[in-house]
């Protein structure tokens, strides 16, 4: 093995140990309002290639509160495992994700195409509001949880290599 082989696998290892110890980490986050019924589970986005496309996807919008929604749709809906009712404490698995399953599974999906349709169909109210206040909530939760599960990881991973004497 040539010594850039050999730093390019050095490389790879060093990566694949981060990003391992942030695979499989989720958390469940209320969807704002439902008035506490209505959850979903998320996991940590684990692949930066993956975070940049959800950009990337966001990028042709002009208007930059339009472009922080699309991202803040895109990666809600890329990090959902699955949604649940919480009824009388109890979980009760909804077997969807957040996006057009779940706007189809509640009735909502009349006339929409797409998960980010799906999502401002579910964070509208009777009257047909955006409530972006909401959708931006969850967002920040999520976000604020994943930066913390990285800066755990990151921490996990110190813990496990051990420097030379």
């Amino acid at each position: 093995m040539t010594a850039e082989a050999a730093q390019h696998s050095l490389k790879d290892q060093i990566l694949a140990a981060r990003i391992g110890l942030m695979h499989g980490r989720s958390e469940d986050f209320a969807i704002p309002g439902y008035g506490g019924r209505l959850w979903g589970t998320f996991q940590a986005l684990d692949d930066y290639g993956e975070v940049r496309q959800i950009g990337r996807a966001a990028g042709g919008v002009e208007d930059p509160t339009e472009q922080e929604m699309y991202v803040a749709i895109g990666t809600l809906v890329r990090a959902s495992v699955d949604m649940f009712a919480v009824i009388d404490g109890q979980k009760e698995p909804l077997g969807v994700k957040l996006g057009l399953p779940l706007a189809q599974y509640l009735g909502l999906a009349e006339g929409i195409e797409n998960d980010r349709q799906a999502v401002f169909a579910l964070f509208t109210d009777e009257e047909g509001a955006l409530n972006s206040m909401a959708l931006m909530e969850l967002f920040q939760n999520y976000s604020l949880w994943r930066r913390e599960t990285q800066t755990e990881a990151a921490k996990e991973l110190e813990g496990k290599s051990e420097a030379p004497s």
